[in-house]
């Protein structure tokens, strides 16, 4: 699958970049490891001096966790996940842990039952891979469609979901699953380009540049293909999160400034002001197991972060005791 690149907006970026975009080859050997990593929705990556630590979200605050290695994403449901050693990210399955096998690649995700690793290889291309990381082989993709930028996502178990143009020049949303190698087109755009793009359960949220004037915030039902505009407000996208039918959104409007948005029923309303007194866009959004969204601030001439977390029950607290360089663990 070949890969164009194009003008978007990034969905997140991490603290620990330079992590994120290389690693080297070595050996092709499954390695034992007998801990389970417990952690719940909200948790973190602490960048301390040169070491790493993993931060769970407790009832009591965020409490380190006994790993040595730091944790890119984590699956609840099958207990695989993503971590960093050395500089270079590895993937554990069924108790042993494996090196991937890449020298520059970016964007890694899970699909939702922790099966699947996708992630976008570079070799003076952006190429589209799939892991099955319980037998450790390559699945074969066989698309029609160059992606734009690096936009895909896996949705449900077996389903990758992408935006880019097929050979029959239709550019929009498309779909491929993994087993039957079916590829379809879910969404055509006529008009414009899209500058965000996201999974949530059985819809796509999208942020779609019409023309230089306009921007639509929009949604994509998988189930019966319907798109709905949910506004037309929305200047900068950086991460959105949906609960309880309200949009969470981390970006920033027409007229005013980053910060964190909530979007319900077609109103649109900024929640944080001046606690604290800059939203970091690039930490993106989280969520815990009360269903508070947490974000990433720090006040003005400050660089390390704190983390906030927000319902309309309680208002915007405090989670972090200390300031620090820290980035959400992708749970799912």
């Amino acid at each position: 699958m070949r890969i164009k690149k194009k003008g978007i907006f990034l969905i997140t970026s991490f603290i620990l970049i330079a992590f994120l975009y290389s690693c080297g080859k070595e050996e092709d050997t499954l390695s034992p490891k007998t801990n389970i990593i417990d952690i719940e929705l909200g948790s973190l990556i602490e960048e301390k001096g040169s070491g790493i630590s993993n931060l769970n979200l407790t009832e009591t605050g965020y409490k380190k966790v006994r790993n040595d290695d730091a944790i890119v994403e984590y699956n609840k449901k099958s207990e695989n996940y993503i971590f960093i050693r050395n500089n270079e990210h590895y993937f554990y399955s069924r108790g042993k842990e494996k090196k991937l096998e890449e020298n520059n690649y970016e964007n890694l995700h899970l699909s939702d039952d922790g099966k699947f690793l996708g992630y976008m290889a570079y070799d003076n291309i952006y190429t589209l891979k799939v892991l099955n990381i319980e037998d450790n082989k390559e699945v074969n993709i066989k698309s029609k469609v160059s992606i734009s930028g690096k936009l895909f996502d896996f949705i449900g178990e077996n389903n990758l979901i992408y935006y880019g143009i097929s050979e029959k020049n239709e550019n929009g949303i498309f779909s491929y699953n993994l087993g039957s190698g079916k590829e379809e087109l879910l969404y055509k755009i006529d008009t414009g380009y899209l500058e965000f793009f996201k999974s949530y359960k059985d819809e796509i949220i999208f942020l779609q540049r019409v023309n230089e004037d306009e921007k639509l915030l929009k949604s994509l039902n998988l189930k019966d293909k319907s798109v709905e505009t949910l506004s037309s407000n929305i200047d900068l996208l950086s991460d959105v999160l949906k609960s309880e039918n309200n949009y969470y959104i981390l970006g920033s409007t027409k007229n005013d400034k980053n910060s964190l948005y909530i979007l319900n029923d077609g109103e649109l309303e900024r929640i944080v002001y001046d606690f604290p007194e800059i939203v970091e866009m690039k930490s993106g959004l989280s969520i815990n197991k009360n269903g508070e969204i947490l974000f990433m601030g720090s006040n003005a001439g400050e660089k390390n972060l704190d983390v906030y977390s927000y319902s309309k029950e309680n208002g915007i607290n405090l989670l972090t005791e200390n300031s620090g360089k820290y980035n959400f663990i992708k749970i799912n």
